[in-house]
């Protein structure tokens, strides 16, 4: 690991340490090739360097024996057969020899790698999540592998990275200590120290003080439980590859030729030369991305993100492929933005679904002056319903990344596994149609084919919704936005009722269009399903369009503004009666509640002196139901309690059991 911060861009330095490397003169390994790693099993393949005109021989403890010539720039590259993936305690050896220097790789698995990169949310560690406890205890799963690149930035393409995060410098196995830990030795924590970053904390970002770190750590929650779903639903090891930096561009890790065709000129960057490119010669199963938050400015950059998106994906699946990939069009999944501030969340939002429509089975009328490629195998994971006001990292940083990786997984199953029983995307607006000016029907279809079985929800669980007389529809009149109700027509039509006040022609509707859609939302499959997309479309007398993505306005004024969401309950003294390993029972006829403070003491007036635990989150049983939020005190009235949950808070363990 490194011993100093590279949080700075040192572009020039960077760039003429690259321009002045040496030519090989000896065996070596890029820094991606180590010990522990997966390989992708359809076409295992190592490279690296060594002297010009020599010989490389590979052999694996398995019986493969294969030689590779060193080109006269130094580079060779050594294709294995492929394997039948197969999660197993140990994987096999493999013997690197050139000339008289040899390099063992030990335990490698065939499987499935998957490069996770964007900002901050991908960043996101493990440590910080819901149920981080349940996670790290739970973390040693045969088959997983996990290997973190280490920031940097670089104005010319690197062919190797320039460190590693994870411990020892390479790949690990997935357990309790290697899942996370602290990204630099030098930051002011040990990275031995388990209570800076294998507890919860936040970034430099961060919300509350007590929280803040000066970066966010390893390993990444939604890359790590993106794998760990994977591997639970295909039976394959997963090699799961982190490279993001939080609070970077999409421009950032874009190259050179995919910015200009969007005319994008923005500054900085590097992170394309330095994180991505280095890696391109590893053949991958697919990639995650979790990015969005720093484009989300204002309507205009919302727009210019929807070429930004394609270009990058169609740009990263070309130079993988040029680079030796096999597969041309790899699954891409994109991580939609959740709710919070960001002047055109909705836009970006809108842009993300547009990059991905064609596998949704939308034809999407394309608003960019320049012809964008139609992409295939790219999925969304929309996260329009996971609101987290109470994130001591802000509620930009949503901490039920357990969610966020079962719908990355879900759209990876359909897109890359042709798993596609399984529900893995929301309800998706088909057609439109007005009937007598005086209610619109909304015929909605279910990705992949199939028939959605709709439902509006109350978002109670996190207090996203605080206008439940809303169904999140609004139509445009007379170049404002009007909320209007809807109703469920049958299982797969939604019906919008005009409201019978307004005078003019419907010129547009749009679902959902807000930072932080705050009314029921949509749903296929009821709660337990995926929530529907938000969208804007425009109107004429007998149907509507959905707007190309890449060109929407603002088409007049918002609707009104939500109310404020309510005050927390005043803290009743009740807190501080509580003793270590109390149980209080029959709080309601629906619910009894079991209260354990693991540290009494500490707790006593938690209401009141511990934000975390006054504002604590909770998990559904088995942690598939969505979080919601409340407190101690409230818990200790039984306010609304009418399912089963449990919660390890910061002082406290709760259990609440339906009677």
């Amino acid at each position: 690991m490194m011993m100093v911060m590279l949080y700075s861009l040192t572009l020039g330095l960077v760039g003429a340490v690259a321009g002045a490397a040496a030519m090989p003169t000896e065996l070596r390994l890029p820094r991606v090739i180590t010990s522990a790693m997966v390989l992708q099993a359809e076409q295992p393949r190592l490279f690296g360097w060594a002297a010009p005109q020599s010989s490389v021989m590979v052999a694996t403890s398995d019986g493969e024996t294969v030689t590779s010539s060193v080109g006269p720039d130094g580079t060779w590259s050594a294709s294995l057969q492929a394997r039948v993936a197969v999660i197993a305690p140990r994987g096999i050896d493999i013997r690197v020899t050139s000339d008289s220097k040899t390099i063992t790789l030990s335990d490698i698995l065939f499987g499935d790698v998957w490069v996770c990169s964007g900002q901050s949310n991908m960043e996101f560690s493990v440590s910080e999540a819901f149920d981080h406890k349940e996670i790290i205890n739970t973390a040693g799963i045969d088959g997983l592998r996990l290997f973190a690149v280490q920031k940097n930035s670089s104005n010319v393409e690197l062919d190797d990275l320039v460190d590693v995060q994870t411990p020892g410098g390479g790949w690990v196995r997935s357990n309790s200590s290697t899942v996370c830990g602290a990204e630099y030795e030098n930051d002011g924590y040990s990275p031995t120290n388990t209570s800076a970053y294998c507890g919860p904390h936040c970034g430099p970002s961060a919300a509350v003080k007590s929280f803040h770190r000066s970066t966010w750590g390893y390993f990444s929650a939604a890359c790590f439980l993106h794998g760990r779903s994977l591997l639970q639903a295909t039976g394959r090891p997963q090699g799961m590859l982190e490279s993001c930096w939080g609070g970077t561009p999409i421009e950032s890790w874009s190259s050179a030729a995919a910015k200009a065709q969007c005319n994008s000129s923005a500054s900085g960057g590097g992170l394309w030369e330095g994180m991505i490119v280095p890696l391109l010669k590893l053949p991958i199963k697919g990639a995650i991305w979790y990015q969005g938050e720093a484009n989300a400015h204002n309507t205009k950059t919302g727009n210019a993100y929807f070429c930004q998106m394609v270009t990058m994906i169609a740009d990263w699946r070309a130079r993988w492929h040029l680079s030796g990939n096999i597969n041309a069009d790899f699954p891409f999944i994109i991580a939609g933005l959740a709710p919070a501030g960001g002047a055109a969340s909705p836009v970006i939002r809108y842009s993300q679904w547009g990059a991905a429509a064609e596998s949704y089975g939308i034809t999407l009328p394309l608003g960019h002056p320049n012809v964008l490629p139609i992409l295939p195998n790219v999925g969304i994971a929309n996260l329009v319903d996971l609101y987290d006001a109470g994130s001591p990292c802000g509620s930009v940083h949503i901490r039920n990344k357990t969610m966020v990786g079962e719908r990355l997984a879900a759209a990876a199953l359909a897109l890359g596994y042709n798993k596609t029983t399984t529900l893995w995307n929301g309800p998706v607006p088909k057609t439109f149609a007005l009937d007598a000016g005086d209610k619109l029907t909304i015929q909605y279809v279910r990705s992949g084919g199939g028939t959605p079985v709709l439902s509006f929800a109350t978002l109670w669980w996190n207090n996203q919704t605080t206008v439940p007389e809303s169904q999140g529809y609004e139509v445009l009149v007379n170049g404002s936005w009007v909320l209007a109700n809807a109703a469920i027509s049958d299982t797969s039509a939604v019906t919008v009722m005009i409201p019978s006040t307004l005078v003019g022609t419907i010129q547009g509707i749009r679902y959902a269009w807000a930072e932080i859609p705050t009314s029921q939302q949509l749903f296929d499959g009821g709660t337990a399903g995926l929530p529907a997309m938000p969208f804007i479309a425009l109107c004429d007398e007998t149907s509507c369009t959905l707007v190309p993505p890449g060109s929407v306005s603002d088409y007049g004024p918002p609707g009104p503004p939500p109310p404020a969401p309510p005050a927390p309950p005043a803290p009743p003294s009740e807190a501080c009666t509580f003793t270590n390993s109390s149980t209080i029972g029959a709080v309601t006829p629906m619910a009894q509640l079991e209260v354990k403070f693991l540290d009494a003491a500490a707790c006593c007036g938690a209401c009141e002196a511990y934000p975390e635990c006054a504002s604590a989150e909770m998990f559904g049983s088995g942690t598939k139901h969505p979080p919601f939020k409340t407190s101690l005190c409230a818990l200790y009235r039984g306010v609304g309690i009418q399912k089963s949950f449990h919660c390890d808070f910061p002082c406290a363990r709760v259990a609440i059991v339906p009677q």
